[in-house]
């Protein structure tokens, strides 16, 4: 108890290979301080074949589990039992290597298999931390087996397990890395190409052990994903490229999924790795309170293994992530130079009952594409507070959108307290970049209930590089929820930090909607400022709503000017129409009044004639 146990063998001829086969029990339990080691050892060109019982436990109190070492060139499960639980920890097992192959000090098999019949046990019994457990070879892995590194019952997070195969693996197996105490395990799945499809691997054949495998692919079936999230935060690695080609559903579970590949990330029934943005056919990924990660082009990947081309992320059309309450996480790592585009389609999360809706934050170096974001505050429980939208947070080279949408729930019917507010939506280019609206961005608040409750913040909504409208209207709505009695109610502030375009002259409109001016839904916040020019490229109707202060700092070409709000502050202000009357200028001071101040020339010029038509009068004011 408490010592190590080593057997090894090494190569005696080029005929003749080195075989360790251990079919029957092996015991080095852990007794006080001392924790158990068994390594079995086929040398550079011996094979390891484990069918037995090894146990390398430490079950009384205090004590930790052991290690367990089975490497060799061609190492293998069959039927075997390892136990590296602990009562305070679980301990190590290695089949095959150590994490991701990179440990000089433990050899790496070339091939590795687990049977449907074995098991690996490094489990926290009472307290601490789940074990260490890795499956790996340098070129094929296949596992089939049952991994189980849980944390302690009374306290003690979940353990740490890799299965890999550096250029393939087949993955038809569980892993459990739960916590009743703690925070669930993660999982780490990291060959050269991940497929997850309908079908996923086959069944592996009795004499297909250690096979080749031209493939260099983990081929996964979503239900193998599924269970393997139920039991662990799960991370796909891929050294090239992962493909999603079928629907994906983890909600029920709160562990989280992380892509991450060397080269492209694609979600299509039919993905084209060479050229992405051929891929066809819609796919669904939804989540639960875990959400998703996708990094592309990750720097953690092994670039010997990556195939070469610019990396992109791209969801064919009519794909859409879904959370429940998770929140949504894109990124461009920095393995390659160059910057390929990111396309995404429909992004919603939407809080679980009584919870706030995830954020949805992606950066990238490329141009960015996405169709429309939605967040959501869940639905408040019962006599429950509102909860708050998801923060919606854009980088990107360029940037076109569909449409952006965060909300807050409101209080539930039978409460006393305010409402959810929404999240804050921010929009940045590198590089000066250009960001494309073809939809409108809302940030609304819930309503508060009872007495003297507040609504919920209307979210703030800021632009830090030039906007060009390709939509009639774009409107940005921030509303805060309505409130109750002396309760309060807040809008978000709209604010372009350099200027605004329409696509073509005249044809593309704004509407500015910052709180609003009735004091019975709005009684602080709603400013505008925008800073740069307004209208180069002359804006149809500009129409201005806001509870507070409207600031533009340089010139603004428009058809026309409509602007209600508690103060107005230009420079300049221009309408022209061509070939019709000048367009109107019309500004109030709201309910609460305030100034008026339009430091340069106001004018307003009708339109020139078109061919043999009379002139055209100028707009009021």
């Amino acid at each position: 108890d408490g010592g190590m146990v080593t057997m090894s063998a090494q190569a005696v001829t080029d005929v003749i290979k080195s075989v360790v086969n251990q079919e029957g029990v092996i015991r080095a339990q852990s007794m006080e301080e001392r924790n158990g080691v068994v390594v079995l050892s086929g040398g550079s060109e011996g094979i390891v074949s484990v069918s037995g019982t090894i146990d390398a436990s430490g079950t009384d109190a205090g004590e930790k589990g052991g290690t367990v070492q089975a490497l060799g060139q061609y190492v293998g499960l069959f039927g075997a039992t390892i136990n590296a639980s602990g009562d305070a920890g679980g301990g190590t097992v290695l089949v095959g290597g150590d994490f991701q192959g990179k440990n000089p000090d433990v050899q790496n098999a070339f091939r590795t298999y687990v049977s449907a019949d074995s098991t690996i046990n490094a489990d926290a019994l009472t307290t601490g931390n789940g074990g260490k457990v890795i499956v790996w070879a340098d070129d094929v892995t296949r596992y089939n087996g049952s991994i189980s590194a849980r944390g302690g019952v009374e306290s003690g997070d979940g353990g740490f397990a890799e299965v890999s195969g550096k250029n393939s693996l087949f993955f038809n197996g569980t892993v459990d890395l739960r916590a009743t105490n703690g925070t669930t395990g993660t999982l780490l799945l990291d060959p050269k190409n991940i497929r997850i499809t309908a079908a996923g691997a086959g069944v592996v054949a009795a004499n297909d052990t250690f096979a080749e495998n031209a493939a260099a692919t983990a081929d996964l079936s979503a239900a193998n994903v599924v269970t393997a999230i139920t039991g662990a935060s799960l991370a796909l690695q891929a050294n090239n490229d992962i493909t999603v080609e079928t629907g994906l559903d983890y909600s029920a579970t709160a562990n989280s999924l992380t892509l991450q590949a060397g080269r492209h990330i694609i979600l299509a029934t039919t993905p084209d790795t060479a050229t992405p943005t051929s891929s066809t056919g819609a796919v669904t990924v939804t989540s639960g309170v875990g959400g998703l990660t996708m990094r592309y082009n990750d720097e953690a990947a092994d670039g010997t293994n990556r195939d070469t081309g610019t990396a992109q992320l791209f969801m064919a059309t009519g794909s859409s992530i879904v959370t429940n309450g998770g929140g949504i996480t894109i990124t461009r790592g920095t393995e390659a130079t160059g910057d390929g585009a990111v396309t995404l389609r429909t992004l919603t999360t939407t809080g679980a009952a009584n919870t706030a809706g995830g954020a949805v934050s992606i950066t990238t170096t490329g141009a960015l594409t996405t169709d429309a974001i939605t967040t959501t505050g869940g639905a408040a429980g019962a006599a429950a507070a509102g909860k708050a939208g998801g923060a919606v947070t854009i980088d990107g080279l360029t940037i076109a959108v569909a449409a952006i949408t965060t909300s807050g729930s409101a209080t539930e019917a039978t409460g006393d307290a305010a409402g959810g507010s929404a999240g804050l939506i921010t929009l940045n280019t590198t590089a000066g970049g250009t960001i494309t609206l073809a939809g409108n961005l809302t940030a609304t608040g819930g309503a508060g209930v009872g007495t003297n409750r507040s609504g919920g913040s209307g979210g703030a909504v800021t632009f830090n590089d030039p906007v060009v409208l390709n939509a009639t209207p774009v409107t940005i709505t921030t509303t805060p929820g309505a409130f109750t009695g002396t309760g309060t109610s807040t809008g978000g502030n709209i604010t372009f930090l350099s200027t605004i375009n329409a696509t073509a002259a005249g044809t593309q409109g704004l509407t500015l909607v910052a709180g609003d001016t009735g004091a019975a839904t709005v009684t602080t916040g709603g400013d505008i400022a925008v800073t740069g020019i307004v209208g180069a490229t002359r804006l149809d109707a500009l129409t201005i709503t806001s509870a507070d202060d409207v600031t533009f700092s340089a010139a603004v070409t428009a058809d026309s000017v409509t602007s209600t709000s508690k103060t107005f502050t230009a420079t300049a202000l221009t309408t022209s129409v061509a070939d019709t009357v000048g367009g109107a200028v019309d500004i109030n001071a709201g309910t609460t009044p305030g100034a008026v101040s339009i430091t340069g020339t106001l004018t307003t010029t009708g339109g020139a004639a078109g061919a043999a038509a009379a002139g055209k009068a100028g707009g009021a004011v």
